[in-house]
């Protein structure tokens, strides 16, 4: 639960901190265009410490594989569905569903002044790493 996390670090941290986030971001109730219990808990972090969101990314996460009719479930809800992955318009869908959610998390985070930093799981981090706290010195000498 990304929002009772949050919760516990801003009752733990008693003064100003460089926090990181590091997280799929996936289910954790973030949405740029309405409030909710994690927003405020992120919200309430981010004016009290200097907040780093590291986002986590696994392209197979983005891209629907053609493997013809498949049958899903989700982890968290139970919910199965029945997807037919041959299908070009169903693939175009996901892969335009899975980069609409990484640009709201990229306006949630800077409508909350939340430093953030998209990673992905099949490429090595040095280089973004690098490039984000060169960015952050220039920025905050």
């Amino acid at each position: 639960d990304l929002g009772q996390a949050l919760r516990f670090t801003s009752r733990m941290l008693a003064r100003r901190a460089v926090v990181f986030l590091v997280s799929d971001f996936q289910g954790a109730g973030l949405d740029a265009r309405q409030q909710s219990p994690t927003r405020s808990a992120l919200r309430q972090v981010a004016r009290r410490h200097d907040l780093v969101a590291v986002c986590m990314r696994d392209p197979r996460e983005q891209v629907l594989p053609d493997a013809g009719r498949v049958v899903l479930q989700d982890a968290e809800t139970g919910e199965v569905v029945e997807v037919n992955t041959g299908s070009r318009r169903v693939r175009e869908r996901f892969a335009a569903a899975a980069r609409e959610r990484q640009e709201d998390l990229r306006r949630l985070f800077n409508s909350e002044a939340v430093d953030s930093l998209m990673l992905s799981t099949a490429e090595s981090w040095l280089k973004p790493l690098l490039g984000f706290f060169e960015g952050r010195e220039r920025r905050h000498p």
